[in-house]
């Protein structure tokens, strides 16, 4: 595989030990084939810091234990990820559909034969015209030139095909210098695969439910999961989405008790769940929610909760800053910069906080935001919305100086 993907490009898919000039091995191609995957069913580049499959791929969201697997292999340690044989035992482990799809079904029934062409019809009877015999040119006035002779090994032709008048063979084309082109077109072989696999297989009650909750309709999300749920066994995937239905149609508490049932399972992370537990985290501060999320595999929830709150500001990216802060797991998050912006949210219980942190804080470069702030007019019954907050954290600001 390293040799396909230095064929590709070395650069955007190389290990970070192979940037580094170290020598590839084995955990180095697993990198490689966890890049291409990750570009195969995202459409994105990993990078450095490479978001979680689900959120760069929205339409494998459920598919988690297929973006954890693509996600470790991408880890930066390469002790980290898994081994070549853990990675094919994996691979083949995910669930396949139970029933043929469109693109199985195209790679296993027969070509279709050509139509059978159209009997010519018979030749028509040719007709003899007497033609004019034409004079012949005249003799050239040059005597004739002999062509020079070509060397046979001038031109790179056997020269004993050239004496039996044969055609030489076929040139085929390579790159010059580099790998054979087979391990490349295997290696695509393979990854349209995976991706068709994972793209065009039947729908399940849960992708079905989770298609509704992405069309606001969480009524009938949770009823297909109730339905399903009443047939027995353990079906995580459609615990989460109902979570996620449930928070949707604002029955928070419901939410909460579905959400613990999840435990520690992977689905718990599925943004779309953990999302809609941020968002509740954001509202209130609830003490029942922060222990929901403590619950969690602390690493995975905080590389997801680090993506949501480097996200436009919403609900969702408020409350993930908001629990990373108060769990002191802020590193590699711009808190001065996150906070300024939260001051131009139209709630004025975000715009109170933030103002209130940023006094804390104490950084200078926060002053233009609150200072904006302050200015803003009021309105209603000239209540404040941040107004006040903003003005103390500017005198704040200049106390400390």
């Amino acid at each position: 595989m390293t040799l396909a993907v230095r064929a590709i490009g070395p650069l955007d898919y190389a290990a970070p030990e192979v940037v580094k000039g170290l020598v590839p091995d084995a955990a180095s191609d697993v990198y490689a084939f966890g890049a291409l995957a990750y570009r195969v069913l995202s459409g994105a580049l990993p990078g450095k810091e490479p978001k979680p499959l689900a959120q760069a791929a929205p339409h494998l969201a459920d598919e988690f234990k297929l973006g954890e697997l693509v996600n470790k292999c991408l880890a930066v340690d390469a002790a980290s990820r898994p081994a070549a044989s853990e990675l094919a035992k994996k691979l083949a482990a995910l669930p396949r559909p139970s029933e043929p799809t469109l693109w199985m079904e195209s790679m296993q029934r027969p070509p279709e034969l050509p139509p059978k062409p159209a009997p010519e019809p018979p030749p028509l009877p040719t007709v003899q015209v007497p033609v004019a015999e034409t004079p012949k040119p005249p003799e050239p006035l040059m005597p004739s030139i002999p062509m020079p002779t070509v060397s046979p090994t001038s031109t790179g032709i056997d020269p004993v095909l050239m004496q039996l008048g044969k055609p030489p063979p076929p040139q085929t084309a390579s790159l010059s210098g580099g790998p054979s082109l087979a391990p490349v077109l295997v290696l695509g072989v393979v990854m349209v695969s995976l991706t068709g696999w994972f793209m065009f297989g039947r729908s399940t009650p849960a992708r079905e439910a989770r298609r509704l909750v992405e069309m606001k309709q969480p009524l009938q999300a949770i009823e297909i999961a109730n339905r399903e749920l009443k047939k027995g066994g353990a079906q995580p995937e459609l615990v989460a989405i109902k979570a996620a239905a449930q928070h949707l149609s604002g029955a928070h508490q419901d939410e909460e008790a579905t959400f613990r049932n999840l435990a520690a399972a992977p689905e718990a992370l599925d943004p779309l769940v953990l999302g809609g537990l941020a968002e509740d985290f954001g509202r209130s501060e609830a003490a029942s929610v922060q222990s929901l999320l403590r619950g969690l595999p602390a690493k995975e929830l905080q590389e997801a909760l680090v993506g949501f709150a480097q996200e436009p500001l919403s609900a969702r990216q408020w409350g993930a800053l908001r629990y990373l802060d108060l769990e002191k797991a802020t590193q590699g998050l711009d808190l001065v910069a996150l906070y300024s912006a939260s001051l131009e949210s139209s709630t004025c219980a975000v715009r109170k906080t933030a103002a209130k942190r940023l006094a804390q804080l104490d950084d200078d470069s926060a002053e233009g935001a609150l200072l904006r702030l302050r200015e803003l007019p009021r309105e209603g019954d000239a209540k404040s919305c941040g107004q006040d907050e903003a003005a103390a954290a500017i005198q704040a600001l200049k106390k400390s100086k």
